[in-house]
């Protein structure tokens, strides 16, 4: 499959006529912080009955508050959209791997959804993931270099694997 991931620095395009299977969309980030055109993208992508999901990029604020205030924006799309945890930046340092638990938890406590968790491949190895690898699924960051890429069968790797995920 085939997808892209967006935020409002694409606000301009239509997420609907980008060739691909899904569109994760950034909602929120912190506790404050809304996407102001995460609606209207989302309804793009409805419109072409391609998969959606949302993801919450990770602040250095209290992991719960910062799931619960995710929750509470994509209320209407539980059940109808992939819930995805953006673990990057600030939130390493601030949270670890315990933090980006008591998220992942937290979502799943309030929603009955088990959140992808997204990262680069060498934070999957820069803590002990095992106790959430079996639940939450693994989104690789692909951070090769800043030249755009386009869609590939065979994406780059470090080769040095994903840490607690087997892939």
């Amino acid at each position: 499959m085939n997808g892209i991931d967006i935020s409002s620095y694409q606000a301009e395009l239509n997420a609907g006529i980008i060739p691909s299977d899904f569109v994760f969309i950034k909602a929120t980030e912190g506790t404050k912080y809304i996407n102001p055109t995460w609606r209207e993208q989302a309804g793009q992508v409805i419109q072409t009955n391609k998969l959606l999901g949302f993801y919450h990029f990770s602040s250095v604020e209290n992991p719960i508050a910062e799931a619960d205030f995710f929750i509470s924006v994509v209320k209407d799309y539980i059940g109808k959209a992939v819930l995805v945890l953006d673990f990057e930046a600030g939130a390493i340092n601030a949270w670890g791997n315990v933090g980006a638990r008591q998220f992942l938890n937290r979502v799943k406590e309030k929603t009955g959804i088990n959140p992808m968790i997204y990262m680069s491949s060498e934070v999957t190895r820069q803590f002990n993931w095992s106790i959430i690898s079996n639940t939450n699924p693994l989104w690789v960051a692909q951070y090769a270099s800043m030249s755009p890429t386009g869609y590939q069968s065979a994406p780059w790797t470090d080769g040095k694997g994903y840490g607690a995920w087997s892939s």
